[in-house]
């Protein structure tokens, strides 16, 4: 995730199998500037897709925080956009969306291509549509 050394998944985190499916990361902090990188990409991205997660489902103190710090949440139900559900077929303006593209790690992705993404990893894993930023480690 970002740049971890080895990323794991796991079923279970005390609910049993099947129930839920946790993920963990390993980052070597060996001193080099390439660790240095890696290190600022999965502190940054870890805790902000707890942001965004938490903002998606419409916690405020999550929303406010993203608010503060610039964090762009294109799913914000407060915002009345739903990228996801408007390729579901659930909205009637999708056509809005199509054909449009976002760039993630200096690759150009059409936003067709990053939902089919989001729903074959259930958004746990890959790139946020979200913005970053390292002021959220303060």
């Amino acid at each position: 995730m970002g740049g971890a050394t080895w990323v794991s998944l796991h079923h279970g985190g005390g609910v049993g199998i099947g129930y839920s499916i946790h993920a963990g990361q390993v980052i070597v902090a060996d001193g080099t500037e390439a660790a240095a990188r890696r290190l600022e990409r999965v502190l940054t991205t870890d805790p902000g897709m707890g942001v965004i997660r938490h903002g998606d489902a419409g916690y405020p103190e999550a929303m406010a925080f993203a608010d503060q710090h610039d964090i762009q949440i294109p799913m914000r139900k407060d915002l009345g956009v739903s990228v996801v559900n408007k390729f579901d077929g659930n909205s009637p303006d999708a056509s809005e969306l199509s054909g449009k593209s976002v760039t993630l790690d200096g690759k150009a992705l059409t936003i067709e291509q990053v939902v089919r993404v989001a729903h074959g990893v259930a958004g746990m894993l890959g790139h946020s549509l979200a913005t970053l930023r390292p002021a959220m480690l303060t």
